[in-house]
């Protein structure tokens, strides 16, 4: 009798199993078009949102070539036309000029025109932009110095890692040109157990971390990768690719947690990195089709892995340029429900 209840409990354990994958197939377009309404549907302010994402990811490029060793006058004339354009289009349509994103902006182009001034470029539509929209009066004074960079010095960044919290979260700064110094692997591994400690959905933990240290492959980086410049001055000899193993979760219900957790392993990682002394840089995996397949192939990521980031290591130089990088006051980003 037992044997026959165990054989059926097993039965009906391997039927449901089987019912459940063949369901989660049947809803798998369902969620597919959850995912893509957004697309289809305008949401509330939506002009307005994509109007300042693409105006802060435009002076954002321009900030980092403003940091740049290799600074060639002129440069960025792709992001700033593009900048103008975006910010001639939220001007049109009358909105919030005060909108501290906007008055980043115009702080990069005003940096970019002082930096520029022992040449003879004509900027003059940059300028007419800052006099339009009331740059230099005097309550907009103030705003000059949120957008652009900002020099740093590797002692007092290297003193504040030891600090609290707050010290290593405002220590940590984008690094686009390392020291010549070589990155111990050793120092990394340690860091990059202390990133364990991150959570994971049912502690599956899925994330995966490869350690380049190769001239070959770092150098097949450097070419496919827009958001870090291809030049020898950037010293990089380390770089870390972040994956997470698809296998590890259920789809179509799991299929963005391997990026949330792996997101989660990949902040900590930064941060741990900060702690043992090293600057990072962190570097997203929007590659083309193309380019991805090159990395996938050099790197040996297979087809059950998802690309989640690159993060570039290097030492600190004795001062060093980061960008500014300017971040929206936590009380824009917190809805309060009591």
């Amino acid at each position: 009798m037992n044997g026959n209840l165990k054989s059926y409990s097993v039965y009906m354990l391997r039927l449901r199993s089987i019912l459940k994958k063949i369901y989660l197939k049947l809803i798998f377009f369902r969620y597919v078009v959850d995912d893509y309404k957004h697309l289809i549907y305008p949401s509330k302010n939506k002009a307005e949102a994509i109007l300042l994402a693409n105006i802060t990811r435009e002076y954002h490029r321009i900030e980092k070539g403003l940091g740049h060793k290799d600074f060639r006058f002129g440069f960025g004339q792709r992001a700033l036309q593009e900048l103008l354009r975006y910010l001639k289009k939220y001007f049109e349509i009358d909105l919030d000029n005060n909108n501290a994103r906007i008055q980043t902006a115009l702080s990069v182009l005003h940096q970019y025109i002082e930096k520029h001034k022992e040449c003879n470029l004509d900027l003059s539509n940059v300028k007419g932009i800052l006099e339009r929209y009331g740059f230099y009066e005097k309550q907009n004074i103030s705003n000059r110095e949120l957008g652009g960079v900002a020099s740093f010095s590797s002692e007092e960044i290297l003193q504040m890692r030891n600090g609290n919290f707050l010290d290593l979260s405002s220590s940590r700064h984008s690094v686009r040109f390392f020291s010549n110094l070589d990155v111990s692997v050793d120092v990394v591994l340690d860091a990059i157990s202390i990133a364990q400690n991150s959570p994971s959905v049912c502690n599956r933990q899925g994330w995966k971390v490869r350690l380049i240290k190769s001239n070959e492959k770092l150098g097949l980086f450097r070419r496919v990768h827009n958001g870090f410049a291809n030049s020898s001055k950037q010293n990089l000899n380390c770089l870390l690719v972040i994956t997470f193993r698809k296998d590890f979760f259920s789809y179509p219900v799991e299929r963005n947690q391997g990026y949330t957790d792996a997101g989660l392993f990949s902040m900590s990682l930064l941060y741990s990195l900060t702690h043992k002394g090293l600057a990072t840089c962190a570097l997203n995996a929007n590659l083309t089709r193309g380019n991805e397949k090159l990395v996938r192939k050099s790197f040996d990521i297979n087809r059950n892995e998802g690309l989640v980031m690159f993060i570039a290591v290097g030492h600190y130089d004795t001062i060093f340029t980061s960008p500014k990088s300017y971040k929206d006051e936590f009380k824009d980003v917190v809805d309060i429900m009591l």
